[in-house]
């Protein structure tokens, strides 16, 4: 497929900005869950790890991201370092509300054969959307289609 040969590269550089609600959700139920702990008598450690906790869940929403899909898979970039998952290495796809995101199924489960997160998270920008969903369309199938359809 033609499509395949070309690089379809975008960036997200504030994506706090573009998930303002999504952010501002998180942080409720975390803070309602910090004053539940506090009100309960948790220890000062319990308020240590859902705060860790809260940086982990929360912190793809912070961080700048470049991202490239090739014929060979998913290229991404932050401050924190670069990444290649290959195609190989997804199953399925989801497409976010607004399609502002895609969260990319990775292999294996839990037990299973990948390292790293489960569920990818992928901000996408508005001029390239329309593209990244006909490539990931072109190459995964949506999640919740049977298994052996693809596209």
């Amino acid at each position: 497929m033609a499509d395949d040969l070309s690089d379809l590269r975008w960036d997200v550089t504030k994506p706090w900005v573009r998930f303002g609600r999504e952010l501002g959700l998180a942080a409720l139920w975390f803070g309602l869950l910090a004053a539940l702990l506090s009100w309960l008598g948790g220890e000062g450690w319990m308020l240590v790890v859902l705060a860790v906790a809260a940086g982990y869940v929360l912190g793809p929403l912070f961080v700048p991201v470049s991202s490239r899909l090739d014929g060979e898979g998913l290229h991404r970039a932050t401050r924190f370092g670069r990444r290649f998952y290959p195609w190989s290495e997804f199953r399925a796809f989801t497409l976010g509300r607004g399609r502002r995101t895609a969260f990319l199924q990775r292999g294996g489960g839990w037990a299973g054969r990948v390292r790293g997160p489960v569920t990818l998270f992928l901000p996408v920008d508005d001029a390239t959307r329309q593209a990244v969903l006909d490539r990931l369309t072109s190459r995964l199938r949506p999640a919740g289609s049977e298994a052996g359809e693809r596209p």
